[in-house]
């Protein structure tokens, strides 16, 4: 928790981690147990601004997406690519249930954030794929093509051009599970190259640890 007390009204910010699976844990953004609430002066500015007082902010309206991801949106994936894929990724690396689904739909825009705020659900994949090699990749690709299969590519799930909607269904490929590990490290250069699902928060720890993890002085 990162926050000072206001001098005068306090607003009831939220201070309570989602849980793992819920609404909330999808569209907000940062560790779950670290809150940063805007500062008193911000607040001040807000209310002129938009001529509010503090009773509006005393309570919430609508839901805060604390509640487990539910909606009936199903997917439409043949169980014949379903088999297929898991004998390319493993049994326990191919999921179709709901949250999953929702987890790579979205990115990091306003726009997403209110979607999932409100609960609205579109352009979710029908199964969510989690690599672990490059050759899984390839193969997945060689796949969809041959079977006229969507792809779309979820990495650290940051994006704001809405590049992550899976818009015609299909798959998409989660790279945070297991496509998150580092290929090379050059200290001489100054280089290191990973895969596309480390975060970057993971790739400083990385290299922060490189003495111990690379040998690095």
């Amino acid at each position: 928790m990162s926050h000072k007390p206001y001098k005068g009204f306090s607003p009831k910010w939220v201070d309570a981690p989602a849980d793992a699976r819920s609404w909330r844990s999808i569209f907000r953004w940062g560790k779950p147990d670290y809150f940063k609430w805007p500062k008193e002066n911000l607040y001040k500015v807000i209310k002129d601004t938009f001529n509010m007082s503090d009773e509006d902010f005393a309570k919430y309206d609508g839901s805060l997406g604390f509640g487990p991801v539910d909606y009936d949106v199903p997917s439409k994936m043949e169980p014949r690519h379903i088999a297929a894929f898991k004998a390319i990724v493993g049994e326990g690396y191919v999921r179709t249930d709901n949250y999953s689904r929702l987890s790579v739909a979205y990115g990091k825009t306003m726009h997403d954030v209110l979607r999932l705020r409100q609960k609205v659900v579109e352009n979710v994949p029908d199964a969510v794929l989690y690599p672990d090699a490059r050759e899984q990749v390839e193969s997945i690709v060689a796949y969809c093509a041959i079977n006229r299969i969507p792809v779309y590519v979820y990495g650290g799930g940051s994006s704001v051009t809405r590049g992550v909607e899976c818009i015609k269904g299909g798959v998409s490929l989660d790279m945070r599970l297991r496509y998150n590990k580092v290929i090379s490290f050059d200290e001489k250069d100054q280089t290191i190259t990973v895969q596309t699902g480390m975060s970057g928060p993971k790739l400083e720890a990385t290299l922060n640890d490189a003495a111990s993890l690379f040998g690095a002085k």
